[in-house]
């Protein structure tokens, strides 16, 4: 072991001075790639490490290999599994103990008994790590694994789970080469795939079957694959970036700082800002496609995702929400993502875009965090909406070509906020108004529950909207509808 430490020393060190030390010497070498990473398996050597290092190694080399493999390897680490899953079930060997050959004919035909199934399963979960046990491992990825998700359909809760626990304990022994083969499972592709190929695009793992992301046990695994090769992606970006830019400074000593370094950020951001939007309308999908507390746990296990993801890099959440998503969802981000008020200090910004469908999102998404968090801070932000709801509804598209005249004359000599709302009339006809308010209505009731004192505002919007599009039916019973839940929540309110 001692001999593979000192390898794999040498392959990051490597790999290090390629990506950070050039010193504007050009060369032609090429990092060590994931492939061969792969063949070392690193959680091993660093259990190994923490074991016996200082002894063999040296205080040194010790200390070296293991920032090396922090700064290179972190996507290989699952703190979260190391805390939640358990390594042994308690005799369970001597209690249903079944031979290795009867193992791999269960496991060859995981249907037909399911009972006998979970028993290999947990059997294989709590014994001692072997030659013997990991191809039996390795089995259940590649064959029981894609067998089982063909006839999903078929296949019992309780099998799904000891899948996950079975593969919580391989990832954490091996996870190069369990993710990649787990994602060869759930693709059912039989094209070779490589960890290259998800570095340069992570949107690549999406090309799964439907049915696992529809399962939550299987979206456990898929959603802890994503992290790692995200992690794995931005890194690949960053040598990438390193390499383009110490090309670019022996090119020209004197050259300014290239935008390489913002195209790369650029190119992370959209590819994780792509994944998210995917995870959304996995939510969407998960409605018509399973039981409700089958739902509930998609949706959770999403939204801890992307927690996740908005505390690592916080502009993500103004990405996302500036792209806006289907607003049916607002409802579950915001119950359901925890760092989601980090949406209070853009929210002005977003309510004040020239798209209407911005303009929309932001009053939703702000009513639903005022409901959430009724705080001081949020009476101001439940104004402003009112006051956009307000210009909303008295601008029913009657003025347009009268106000795009003034719109130009404000475009060159003006420099003021309101231009924006001007410009926008001559995009946006009456009908396009009158969609938006109606699909805003109900966020009046929820900035009265949440600040009674803001009724008389409320009241003012919905007089607005009923005088203005006093010609559409739909208007009008938008109004009358909204005004009663807004007269019962009041009464209500006063009732406590």
């Amino acid at each position: 072991m001692s001999s593979r430490c000192l390898m794999m020393f040498y392959v990051l060190t490597v790999n290090d001075c390629l990506t950070h030390h050039h010193n504007g010497q050009p060369n032609n070498l090429n990092q060590y790639g994931a492939d061969v990473i792969q063949e070392f398996n690193v959680v091993k050597l660093v259990d190994f490490i923490r074991r016996d290092g200082r002894r063999l190694l040296g205080n040194s080399l010790y200390a070296q290999l293991l920032s090396l493999i922090f700064d290179q390897l972190r996507h290989l680490f699952h703190l979260d599994l190391l805390l939640t899953t358990p390594f042994t079930f308690p005799n369970l060997d001597q209690i249903n103990h079944i031979e290795t050959d009867q193992m791999q004919k269960i496991l060859n035909d995981p249907i037909k008994d399911q009972c006998a199934t979970k028993i290999v399963l947990d059997q294989l979960f709590s014994m001692e790590p072997n030659q013997q046990v990991d191809l039996l491992c390795q089995h259940v990825i590649e064959r029981t694994l894609p067998s089982l998700i063909c006839s999903s359909d078929h296949v019992q809760k309780y099998v799904w789970i000891s899948i996950n626990s079975l593969w919580n304990k391989m990832c954490m022994r091996d996870p190069m080469r369990t993710n990649l083969s787990t994602l060869i499972s759930f693709s059912g592709s039989e094209n070779e795939l490589d960890h290259q190929e998800f570095y340069r695009s992570i949107i690549i793992i999406f090309k799964v079957r439907k049915n696992v992301l529809m399962i939550p046990s299987l979206l456990n695994i898929f959603l802890q694959i994503l992290g790692s090769y995200t992690i794995a992606s931005r890194r690949h970006v960053t040598s990438i970036d390193n390499k383009e830019s110490n090309a670019s400074s022996r090119r020209s000593v004197n050259s300014v700082p290239s935008s390489t370094s913002m195209l790369s950020q650029t190119y992370s951001l959209t590819q994780e800002s792509t994944v998210i939007q995917l995870l959304l309308e996995v939510i969407l999908l998960s409605e018509d496609a399973t039981t409700v507390s089958d739902v509930r746990e998609i949706k959770k296990m999403i939204c801890s995702y992307i927690h996740q993801r908005f505390i690592e890099q916080p502009v993500l959440a103004k990405l996302i929400h500036f792209q806006t998503y289907n607003p049916s969802l607002i409802e579950t981000t915001v119950e359901y993502i925890s760092s989601i008020h980090v949406c209070m200090d853009f929210l002005p910004e977003l309510m004040s875009q020239p798209q209407i469908e911005r303009q929309v999102f932001g009053v939703e998404l702000a009513s639903r965090l005022c409901e959430k968090y009724p705080l001081q801070r949020c009476v101001e932000l439940a104004r402003l909406a009112i006051s956009r709801m307000r210009k909303m509804a008295n601008k029913n598209g009657s003025h347009r070509m009268n106000v795009t005249s003034n719109a130009i004359v404000q475009d060159q000599g003006s420099g003021d906020k309101d231009q924006g709302e001007e410009v926008l009339l001559c995009n946006v006809s009456s009908s396009d108004y009158e969609d938006g308010m109606i699909h805003v209505m109900d966020s009046l009731v929820r900035f009265v529950v949440a600040f009674p004192f803001l009724a008389v505002e409320c009241i003012a919007v919905l007089n607005d909207s009923r005088t203005n599009f006093s010609k559409s039916e739909r208007m009008v019973n938008s109004v009358s509808a909204t005004f009663d839940k807004l007269s019962s929540s009041v009464i209500s309110l006063i009732n406590k």
